[in-house]
């Protein structure tokens, strides 16, 4: 290799380095926008996630929680629901009709979760 093409990769390597160390320790490129952080234990005010006892029909929370006006109800799976109020009473009021319930047999706040990308692990959508 002759002088002027070492010079060549020296450039080369020296104009993709400042791009390169930018984007070290979080596994996206520099240009990728940063997920906002969430607060520990944020949730989405007036929806809940429902285990109903098997057998039972998401009508019962319709006669339930209807005082809240009750906006949707979305089924997703081995009777769990996910109950979106249109007046929020608060995690504690939610759960404390639930315990006045049979029917249900669980409930909590949808709280949301953010997955933190891995270093070195290339993420579907980063491109």
């Amino acid at each position: 290799m002759t002088a002027r093409q070492w010079c060549g990769v020296l450039a080369m390597i020296a104009a993709c380095l400042p791009g390169a160390v930018a984007g070290c320790g979080t596994g996206l490129p520099p240009w990728h926008p940063r997920p906002a952080p969430q607060a520990p234990g944020a949730r989405r005010p007036g929806t809940y996630v429902v285990t109903l006892v098997p057998g039972t029909s998401a009508a019962a929370l319709a006669s339930i929680y209807s005082r809240y006006g009750l906006r949707s109800v979305t089924a997703l799976g081995h009777d769990h629901y996910r109950m979106v109020l249109r007046q929020d009473p608060g995690p504690e009021q939610v759960q404390a009709l639930a315990a006045g319930d049979r029917r249900i047999q669980a409930v909590q706040p949808d709280f949301i979760y953010r997955a933190t990308p891995a270093p070195g692990i290339r993420h579907f959508g980063a491109d």
